[in-house]
This record gives structure tokens, sequence and C-alpha cells, in this order.
């Protein structure tokens, strides 16, 4: 497979070098492939997976996969800047991991790029690809999703496909789902089984509005295991509730910390901020959700709500003011 994708792109002619197994056997991390040319260097990790059918399988991916993708990607980078026999370039690399499935596709993972890798042959294809920066930026940017999804508001298509492109690109709704969680800290299957507990109960107080007795119960969890972001969004959560917001704040820095592509942790977040008095950091949290997540849930709406009231009742300066209308603009 590497040998054969690295011909495809030697078409474009740039510089590719495929790694071979002694080489593979001195590096250390691992690189796939190397593409070059007089002002980029971009690093590939090819991933041969499948479809993921639920999302227990896509978070397994994301830890099982992708998070150690990324650690050898930035393991070679690091080898490969001193002297060696298998790679030099003045150029610091980009680092994409192609992978065959579709999932947390576009996201930095350390640092990593994750491009699909039919998305890629497809660019390939594109006469208007010259450079390898060009590449780089199609993929990285989405453009050929946005550009699809911006021919709503094209005046010289039929009013019926315009019509077939809006269903496709409806806003996907935002939702807490627990049927991926599943703790990896532990090969001992009782204490799983107990942590699981716990945290399942937590999550029955709070549905019963037994706010407190879910909280120190979460607050359990986090003590048993830091590394459960899950955990610290619902503290946040609560204190929010709670209108404990600067604690709340803390606990919702802390679960995108661990979890940073989670965005049902970050709307929560913007929405507690908006709530406390900062209208501000609130809506500004909004544009970057929606810059993230451009089809996600009401992203749009709540935005447009909290910032017309901002101006109504004059609670923002017009600095900030300038500053969210100009980013916000540039979005839409």
């Amino acid at each position: 497979m590497e040998n054969h994708f690295g011909d495809l792109i030697k078409l474009k002619k740039w510089n590719v070098k495929v790694i071979n197994d002694k080489e593979a056997g001195e590096l250390k991390g691992d690189v796939d492939i190397f593409v070059e040319d007089k002002d980029t260097l971009l690093f590939i990790q090819l991933k041969r997976t499948y479809f993921r059918l639920n999302l227990k399988d896509a978070y397994n991916e994301t830890i099982n996969t992708d998070s150690k993708a990324a650690k050898q990607l930035n393991e070679a980078e690091k080898y490969l800047e001193k002297e060696n026999s298998i790679y030099y370039s003045k150029h610091k690399p980009v680092k994409w991991i192609v992978s065959t499935s579709f999932e947390n596709i576009g996201n930095k993972i350390n640092g990593c790029h994750k491009v699909n890798y039919f998305e890629f042959l497809n660019a390939l294809k594109n006469p208007e690809i010259i450079k390898l920066s060009d590449l780089i930026n199609e993929l990285e940017s989405d453009k050929n999703l946005k550009l699809f999804a911006s021919s709503i508001f094209n005046a010289e298509l039929p009013i019926e496909d315009r019509q077939i492109v809006s269903d496709v690109v409806k806003p996907l709704g935002i939702f807490e789902s627990k049927c991926y969680k599943q703790f990896l800290f532990s090969d001992d299957e009782k204490e799983t089984e107990k942590y699981n507990s716990i945290f399942n109960e937590a999550i029955n107080m709070g549905s019963e509005g037994k706010q407190n007795d879910a909280l120190i119960l979460f607050q359990k969890c986090v003590s048993l295991h830091p590394n459960d972001g899950d955990a610290f969004g619902e503290i946040a959560n609560i204190l929010a509730n709670m209108k404990i917001f600067e604690n709340s704040f803390i606990a919702f820095r802390k679960a995108l910390e661990l979890l940073p592509n989670d965005p049902y942790i970050s709307r929560n977040y913007s929405i507690a901020l908006l709530e406390a008095g900062k209208y501000f950091d609130g809506l500004q949290l909004i544009i970057q959700l929606f810059e993230k997540f451009p089809m996600l849930g009401d992203m749009r709406f709540l935005f447009e709500k909290h910032f017309d009231q901002c101006l109504k009742y004059g609670l923002l300066e017009l600095e900030e003011i300038l500053h969210l209308q100009t980013k916000w603009n540039s979005l839409n």
C-alpha cells in the first residue's frame, strides 16, 4: 500500500521517499512516506482500518490508533532532526495520519492532522494543486465540504438542487452520549466495574435532582482516575447549575484539556460563561465551536441570540463588539 501510494504522489513531481524495512527498524517512531517540494515537507503514516459502526469503536480508535500514531510521528520528527542516514530536510514537517477510516478526520492530534485516504487520492487528481502546500491547504481546510455547503446560496443552481444540498447539510444535534464510554485505566476488571458503578450512580443521582450527592460521587471518580474528562465535565455542569461559576470554569477547562474535541462540553461551558456575565468569553467560545463544527447543533442561533441581547443592553465594549462581529462575519 505504501509503495502504491508513493507512486501516485510522485505523479505530482514532488520528491517522495517510501521508508524500507531496514530504515523502519532504525527509525525511532514511525513515518511511512516522506513527501517534499522546495518549500514544504510532509510526513505520512498510513493506517488501514475499517468503518466504525458505533461510537464506542470510534472512541477506541482515537485512544488506541490515532494517539499512538501521533506519538510515533512526533518521535520520528525529533529523531530525524539529528544527523541520520534515513532522511534530512531543512523544513519543519507537516505530520499527517492518513487513514482509510472516516472517524476524527480533520482533527489535530498532538500536532498531527488526521486525513482521509480517499480524499487524499481525490486531491491528487486535482490539476490545480501544484505545490505540496496547496494539497495541505486543500485537505486541512475542508475546502471541498465548505464549497459543497456554500452551494445553497448559489443562485445559478436550480432551487431543487439547492434544497437537496440544504437537506444534506442541516445542522447535527448536539447530544450527550455515554454509550461509547469505556474506561481504559486498568486491566483489573473488578476495579473497572466498580468505577463504572460509581459513575453511573452519580449520573442517576443527577437525573433525580440530587446534585450534591451526584457531585460527591463525581469528585470521587476524579480522585480515583484524574484523567476522566467525562467526570470533570459532569462536575462542571453541576457547579454551573448551582451557580458556583468560578469552580465550574476550572472543571470545564480540565474536561476540555482531557477531551478537547467534545462539542457538548464546549457548548455547556459557553452557556455557563454567558450565565455568569462573561459575555465576550462565552460568545468567543461559541464562535470557536462554530468554526470547528460548522454543521453542528444550534451554534448559529445561540451566538446571534446572545450577541443581539448584548448589543441591546450594552453588555460589551466597542472593541469586543468589533472583534466578535469581524470574526463571525468571516465565518458566514
